[in-house]
């Protein structure tokens, strides 16, 4: 066949003049191919494992011959070996972090409480009323903060609000004792 690729991949697809897609010659489904064949490569991996293992084991024979840019303990933490390919003892695969381990990650106390602090901010600031707390959509949006608990609306009025109160007492009354000589007070009755 004129235009064949020199590619191993080649050996188990067949491709149609000028149309830019393959058959596979295993399961005869038709793919695209543009100009790369990770389409195809992705094709092996999915349905023909075994095709596609001894496919990795070649070329990992022919890349062992050549020297790593880098060696296997510089790997990023993200990086595993896979070792469900056979001869793969140096294979390096890339693997992105699944959402899961962000969503159940642990927040520490200070955490918590500076959360705590910037609901209570919400509610005060822009006059939310507490029961937000209570709120469907409002619960719905809090749990994609990492291991935060929302409060209940009767925790962050009594217990959160009232220390958040006392400190704020504690240096409105501290600034004025150190830096303030007289106070004016006006009001308009």
């Amino acid at each position: 066949m004129a235009g064949r690729s020199t590619s191993e991949l080649w050996h188990h697809f067949q491709k149609e003049d000028s149309s830019g897609k393959a058959t596979c010659n295993l399961c005869k489904e038709k793919l695209a191919y543009k100009s790369t064949t990770a389409n195809l490569k992705s094709h092996l991996k999915r349905k023909h494992v075994s095709i596609f293992t001894s496919l990795l084991s070649q070329s990992n024979a022919q890349t062992q011959q050549q020297p790593r840019p880098f060696p296997v303990s510089h790997v990023d933490n993200v990086d595993i070996k896979d070792p469900s390919l056979p001869g793969s003892s140096g294979f390096i695969q890339k693997r992105q972090k699944k959402l899961d381990s962000f969503l159940h990650k642990k927040i520490n106390s200070e955490q918590k409480k500076q959360i705590n602090l910037d609901l209570l901010d919400l509610c005060t600031d822009s006059f939310h009323p507490f029961s937000i707390v209570e709120e469907r959509a409002f619960k719905k949006f809090c749990r994609w903060i990492p291991g935060y608990q929302l409060p209940t609306r009767k925790t962050l009025s009594k217990s959160i609000m009232q220390e958040a109160y006392v400190k704020l007492y504690d240096a409105t009354q501290t600034q004025l004792r150190q830096k303030v000589q007289s106070i004016c007070l006006t009001a308009d009755v």
